[in-house]
């Protein structure tokens, strides 16, 4: 059974250019409704393996799209029956694919993990962690007589740990960090999606919508972090598609049950951290 294989949704009042080759060497192609396109090729079956061969395809196939052109990332394994399908689904939610195109028009996402050794929970215990440091241009922005103010959603998920069971020592301890990285990445980006201490030895797993022009001066605010605090260990990845930063759910009208525009699936996700040279963590 033949199905059309989709990897994402751009605009379609400019002059479209696809990859060559995506899952399975088949061609890219566009399907345009109302101003809106899907790029799609055809594929040969019902499912569609999480192979190192097939992800390495369907992200290829978007880093290509994206140096060319803004994109919603359709998660791996996406399948259509046929161009009609593909239409009607653009038609039913083209407002949504317009918005969110607006959003990511000219960027692109970065991804900041920052791994840490926990002081510990006792607050009469020394603390393990010395002073973080703040690179000159970011601390100039926020004065020694004001506390940073907080990018949206960073108070939330501080308030959130402070009652969590980590204890107060910790909390305060991530809690200091966390704010003075913002101070220095914050000012660079559209939007953030952020968790704080996922784990016991990760302070943050954070994504970073960066504005093309930004990317520099993004990537030189992270070095100078990394540089300035030895004690923390600094992880960069991108540019990717803007995986996180999709706000719309597509229900597809067959073969998938699952919604089609969103982040790709963790297993796929972990993968593609693993096996994609130009996302690798450095």
């Amino acid at each position: 059974m033949s199905s059309l294989y989709l990897y994402g949704f751009l605009k379609s009042e400019e002059e479209i250019e696809l990859p060559l080759s995506g899952l399975a060497d088949e061609p890219l192609y566009p399907v345009s409704c109302q101003g809106i396109a899907a790029a799609v090729s055809f594929f040969s079956g019902r499912v569609v393996s999480p192979t190192e061969t097939n992800l390495m395809a369907h992200e290829g196939a978007l880093e290509l799209i994206m140096d060319q052109h803004a994109i919603l990332p359709a998660r791996f394994g996406a399948l259509l029956p046929n161009e009609r399908a593909v239409q009607s689904l653009i038609s039913r939610h083209r407002h949504d694919l317009e918005s969110n195109l607006s959003l990511v028009e000219g960027k692109a996402e970065f991804g900041v993990k920052i791994l840490w050794t926990p002081p510990s929970p006792d607050p009469d215990c020394k603390l393990a962690q010395p002073p973080v440091s703040v690179p000159s241009g970011a601390a100039a922005r926020h004065s020694a007589s004001c506390t940073p103010t907080p990018f949206p959603g960073t108070q939330y998920l501080l308030t959130r740990l402070r009652r969590g069971q980590q204890g107060q020592h910790v909390a305060a301890q991530a809690g200091q960090l966390l704010l003075l990285v913002d101070a220095a990445l914050d000012p660079h980006a559209s939007l953030k999606r952020a968790c704080l201490l996922p784990s016991a030895r990760m302070l943050l797993n954070a994504a970073y919508l960066i504005p093309r022009e930004e990317t520099a001066a993004f990537k030189r605010a992270f070095y100078q972090l990394k540089d300035s605090n030895p004690f923390l260990k600094f992880l960069l990845s991108g540019p990717w598609p803007p995986y996180n930063f999709v706000s719309v759910a597509l229900q597809p009208p067959s073969l998938d049950p699952s919604p089609l525009l969103n982040a790709i699936s963790q297993a796929a996700a972990s993968s593609l951290c693993h096996l994609t040279a130009k996302g690798a963590l450095s």
